[in-house]
């Protein structure tokens, strides 16, 4: 920080304490949008690429006024090979690795889940996402989340964008790379650590003429990021001719 040498002014917020995921990270977002109407977030370990800046920034006012949108990620888990004219789709896959979002989103955030036990009970991610699989992972992710067993802060923001039925924007390119292949969530490195991203021409961006979800590059995308290894696929069809 003491590195920087242009002209812009600087807001730090340190804390005296280790506070975890769940409330270091989700209270410094909330002190963030307590001084910006909008703005990029970045974990100490998210590599961007340069254009993800002007992504974000062209995005963020183009969609400001649009209370259907609740985010812009820099993450695209499909390594790169998604052909399209557009320069981004409208996804309801809430990737955080690098990220954008405006205080009017952010708003709506509750760290502590409340209103989860009444959106379990009505069933709510079932109408959703509209996939059994998607809805299982993320229910089990929520319930983990709502009963502490996870130390978390972004499920809770999943379930926020879910409740206002909003929409992420994500690049056809991936935009950052984690290189964070060790930590808290991570016991070892995942094959999405160091992903290779790819520049999107800016002053060439095409906007989808119609804001909508992706279905297919969704279902894609949860395949990729929910895969049982093949490791692991073969010793579970071991032990069911087993038994």
């Amino acid at each position: 920080m003491d590195s920087i040498d242009w002209d812009c002014e600087i807001n730090t917020l340190f804390q005296d304490h280790n506070l975890g995921c769940k409330h270091a990270v989700s209270g410094a977002i909330s002190w963030f949008f307590e001084n910006e109407e909008m703005g990029i977030i970045l974990e100490d370990d998210c590599l961007p690429d340069l254009s993800f800046f002007m992504f974000c920034q062209e995005l963020l006012e183009r969609y400001k006024d649009n209370e259907q949108i609740m985010m812009i990620a820099g993450t695209n888990y499909l390594f790169n090979k998604v052909e399209m004219k557009e320069s981004y789709y409208f996804s309801k896959y809430y990737a955080i690795w690098g990220w954008a979002t405006w205080k009017r989103a952010w708003l709506y955030y509750d760290v502590n889940m409340s209103d989860w036990p009444r959106m379990r009970e009505e069933k709510y991610l079932s109408s959703f996402f509209c996939h059994p699989r998607i809805v299982a992972f993320f229910e089990e992710m929520a319930n983990k989340t709502y009963n502490g067993q996870l130390d978390t802060w972004d499920i809770q923001w999943v379930i926020t964008c879910a409740a206002k039925s909003g929409l992420a924007i994500c690049p056809k390119y991936n935009l950052v790379s984690n290189i964070g292949a060790i930590g808290t969530h991570y016991k070892r490195a995942s094959r999405f650590n160091f992903m290779p991203v790819k520049q999107i021409d800016i002053p060439k961006m095409v906007h989808p003429t119609h804001i909508i979800q992706n279905t297919t590059l969704d279902r894609i995308c949860f395949n990729e990021v929910t895969k049982t290894p093949l490791w692991k696929r073969v010793i579970m069809k071991i032990l069911r001719l087993v038994r």
